[in-house]
């Protein structure tokens, strides 16, 4: 499943008023990133495009994950994740997606076991001062309420 959204990146900055004349930065990328969360329904394609992929996958426990990049890089999955319960459905998860992107995807329940859907996948990208960062994205939602209960 492709990530959904325009990147933004400086030459798409180059062109808005504010930025003409200077020097774009990683943290001007970001923060116009945040400013465009929701431009042209980016969002809402993602989370359309999970819910179909709930509709696929029916009853049964699921989680939808949709992650923004809003560092004003690129992001890519360092590995294939680590899955306590369940795995991703359907498509696999986009190795890179860029500043301005959503991505989407399903992580289910393990085939007919009564159990929930719990797995973390990270991503690896460069902070402003050029440092590779790793970020983290974990999940745990259980197959019943029991589990979660204060005792």
């Amino acid at each position: 499943m492709s990530p959904f959204g325009a990147v933004i990146t400086p030459e798409t900055l180059k062109y808005m008023s504010k930025y003409q004349g200077r020097e774009i930065t990683q943290v001007d990328c970001a923060r116009e990133a945040m400013r465009l969360i929701h431009a042209e329904d980016k969002n809402l394609q993602a989370e359309n495009s999970a819910w179909e992929l709930k509709k696929k996958f029916g009853n049964g426990v699921s989680t939808m994950v949709l992650v923004y990049n809003a560092t004003g890089a690129s992001l890519s999955l360092v590995d294939d994740g680590k899955d306590w319960m369940g795995s991703v459905y359907s498509s696999p998860i986009p190795d890179t997606f860029h500043n301005g992107q959503w991505i989407a995807f399903l992580h289910v329940k393990p085939g007919s076991l009564a159990q929930g859907s719990q797995a973390a996948r990270v991503f690896r990208g460069r902070d402003v001062d050029g440092r590779t960062r790793d970020f983290v994205v974990a999940w745990y939602i259980p197959w019943d309420n029991i589990s979660t209960r204060v005792r």
